[in-house]
């Protein structure tokens, strides 16, 4: 949305929607966001990536629906309307069993959800993404695999049916400050071309996934700033 100036439409379970930004706004800076009433005194470079950042923001669409529980109809007529209107290109869905069937009292049928969004997607020719938890974590089990398959997503089923891409974010041994971690992005399900694992690394203060070799550049570049 910000790189590539396509609108975007993100449904929110957790943050409003000035959370949200803010949160973007130092992440795509890389900058550390101070915490409740902590003191920020930036250094000039770091208030030039700031200022770029905010910037960016402005000047980008994207649309953030904070509401947090929502039923899927609800959802499908905002994107309908959004793609008509200001035409975005993608969705993101950060809690899959925070959209509701119709009519359930609350109830989540995931097969109906995911279905429902397979054919969104396919209607206004856009990608959807959506997170989803795991059902246990794999470093808990006392024998065989240590890293997440695709029996451990939390639903009944559909997301692996419907989704074309299936990919599992598996976070490692952190280095003992406590604040980068290597992790894993396993692509178990790809419809469209090949599966297989990429090497990232989680940055806590920055709150990012990035790919090793980048964070590595990145750290050398800013150091010598």
């Amino acid at each position: 949305c910000f790189n590539h100036k396509v609108p975007a439409l993100v449904f929110s379970k957790d943050s409003t929607s000035d959370e949200f930004l803010q949160r973007l706004i130092f992440s795509r800076a890389r900058l550390r966001m101070p915490l409740g009433n902590e003191p920020w005194c930036p250094y000039r470079s770091e208030l030039i990536r700031f200022r770029d950042s905010v910037d960016a923001a402005k000047a980008s669409k994207l649309f953030v629906d904070d509401r947090g529980q929502l039923e899927i109809d609800d959802l499908c007529e905002m994107a309908r309307k959004l793609r008509i209107d200001e035409k975005i290109g993608l969705i993101a869905i950060d809690d899959f069993h925070s959209v509701r069937s119709n009519g359930n009292s609350g109830r989540v049928d995931s097969g109906e959800v995911s279905g429902r969004l397979k054919e969104l997607a396919i209607e206004l020719g856009i990608p959807i993404i959506v997170l989803c938890a795991l059902r246990r974590g794999p470093e808990r089990r006392k024998t065989g695999l240590h890293f997440p398959v695709i029996a451990d997503l939390r639903d009944d089923g559909g997301l692996e049916r419907d989704a074309d891409v299936v990919a599992l974010l598996h976070r490692g041994i952190n280095d003992g400050l406590g604040e980068t971690t290597e992790s894993d992005l396993f692509v178990v399900k790809n419809r469209n071309g090949e599966m297989g694992h990429v090497p990232l690394t989680f940055t806590g203060e920055l709150r990012r996934f990035e790919s090793r070799a980048w964070v590595e550049t990145e750290d050398t570049l800013h150091r010598s700033e």
